[in-house]
């Protein structure tokens, strides 16, 4: 005696494009959040460098992709500011070399590791809210 089952799946078609619209608004809110990060980031990055000159400071940029942002500074010296740096042996004069009567450590800003600090503390809440938005607004 054969026996037959049959199952019925009903709302796939929905339960598919729910999950469509879900995507499109997740990607949104995902690339709406990473830039505004990335701004959010820079300006604090900006605030935790130092600014005698405000030359360091104008260095700070910012490149962003699609869900993805790099800081950097563009000034040659940004990393003796921010890991430190002894100061020099002498210097080159018309006269010849000329030793230095001290040298000292200048100890360095870290606005790079303050900046990594704060990235690291905001990302999982960021990309959270994110989420929240753009699963309970679809």
């Amino acid at each position: 005696m054969p026996v037959i089952v049959r199952i019925t799946v009903e709302g796939v078609g929905e339960a598919i494009s729910y999950l469509q619209s879900v995507d499109a608004d997740l990607r949104g809110a995902l690339q709406d959040t990473m830039s505004q990060f990335g701004s959010d980031s820079q300006d604090f990055m900006k605030e935790a460098t130092p600014a005698r000159k405000g030359t360091l400071r104008s260095g700070d940029a910012l490149a962003q992709g699609d869900m993805q942002f790099t800081l950097s500074n563009v000034v040659y010296y940004a990393g003796w500011r921010n890991f430190g740096h002894n100061t020099p042996r002498g210097w080159h004069t018309r006269h010849g070399y000329r030793l230095a009567k001290k040298r000292s450590f200048v100890e360095g800003a870290h606005f790079y590791e303050k900046t990594t600090e704060y990235i690291k503390g905001e990302a999982l809440q960021r990309v959270q809210a994110a989420v929240e938005s753009a699963i309970g607004g679809g």
